[in-house]
């Protein structure tokens, strides 16, 4: 695990890993009762208890800049960009676009935020508009 500068924890912070990587950069709020892993269980058989089974897993990376909200779970695999705001109680299972506010139970970008010049956080917020078509 690796924490930069200047990040603050709220209490009752989980952390659940395995051996891959979680990477929190510089400058990250991190509010109170947010959980991070790099794995959960698998259930390819359903006949076997799960705690016997296989895991997957994949390393967290959480960019400069960016406030994650209380209550946040971040699963395996996932990359949140520098400068993003994830907003309270969300469930991040896929990667967050830098300079985006994400929400949501599975979270999803609901906004880019002003300043941000990545291309791909207008094209994350262009593509799931898309879906509410």
């Amino acid at each position: 695990m690796q924490i930069g500068q200047n990040v603050s924890i709220g209490r009752y912070f989980g952390l659940s890993g395995v051996g891959s990587s979680i990477t929190i950069e510089d400058d990250v709020l991190i509010s109170e009762r947010v959980f991070i892993t790099e794995s959960y269980h698998t259930l390819p058989d359903a006949t076997y208890p799960v705690r016997h089974q296989s895991h997957s897993i994949g390393p967290v990376h959480i960019g400069r800049g960016t406030w994650i909200g209380i209550g946040v779970a971040i699963m395996p695999g996932v990359t949140i960009g520098k400068h993003c705001v994830i907003g309270a109680n969300s469930v991040v299972t896929h990667d967050v676009p830098p300079y985006t506010v994400a929400a949501g139970v599975p979270a999803k970008v609901i906004r880019r935020l002003d300043g941000g010049d990545d291309a791909s956080a207008q094209g994350a917020l262009g593509d799931q508009n898309k879906d509410n078509d």
